[in-house]
């Protein structure tokens, strides 16, 4: 069975102007890949989860059924992604989510150490091609609890479809020498789906 996911994306041009596509895109994903997501990263139910850049919040309604004792945080920049999300939630009736408006390249609206697991799907390579890479792992690190995780679900470098073009598009090799750069160490590198791969790191 396959399930509906809005993801939001924003690719700036060569010389950083105007951006080639900013909305939403419709993508096909399976349950079984979600689940086995979920599963690598190991949430507990009382764990405080972190989704940046949550767009319209396919996992971020996915984490929240599984932290009955615990908290989402879907941030996103887009009031759109996130008015899609709060219908869902009360359709829903999720009430253990919380949706914050900010641009995560600037600033993360949470606390020092605060935070067991910071998560982010398809759009790691959105801030590495527009060069707010460093900041966006440096208020990673900031919220995180010193025994927290970082997992991030990133497009494969191929050219299959969907996703950005394979030139915005990063490896996991290159994803695990930036998480390097701004002290974080690489525990697990998974596929999971043809499609994409799942870095998980832990603050050094």
């Amino acid at each position: 069975m396959y399930i509906n996911n809005l993801y939001m994306v924003k690719y700036m041009n060569s010389k950083g102007e105007e951006p080639w596509h900013y909305g939403f895109e419709h993508k096909q994903i399976d349950e079984k890949p979600i689940e086995r997501l979920i599963e690598k990263i190991q949430i507990k139910e009382d764990d405080l989860i972190a989704d940046l850049a949550s767009g319209p919040g396919r996992f971020s309604i996915e984490f929240a059924k599984r932290v009955n004792k615990g908290l989402v945080y879907a941030i996103d920049i887009s009031e759109e992604a996130l008015e899609t999300l709060k219908d869902s939630l009360n359709k829903k009736k999720i009430n253990n989510v919380k949706i914050l408006l900010a641009d995560i390249s600037k600033k993360i609206p949470l606390d020092n150490n605060s935070i067991d697991i910071v998560f982010m799907a398809n759009a790691f390579h959105g801030f590495v091609h527009g060069g707010t890479w460093s900041n966006v792992l440096k208020e990673a690190y900031r919220i995180l609890k010193s025994d927290g995780k970082l997992a991030i679900l990133e497009f494969k470098k191929t050219h299959r479809p969907p996703g950005p073009p394979i030139n915005i598009r990063i490896s996991y090799e290159e994803l695990s020498e930036l998480l390097l750069k701004e002290k974080f160490t690489p525990i697990l590198v998974d596929d999971i789906e043809d499609n994409h791969y799942l870095v998980i790191s832990r603050p050094k």
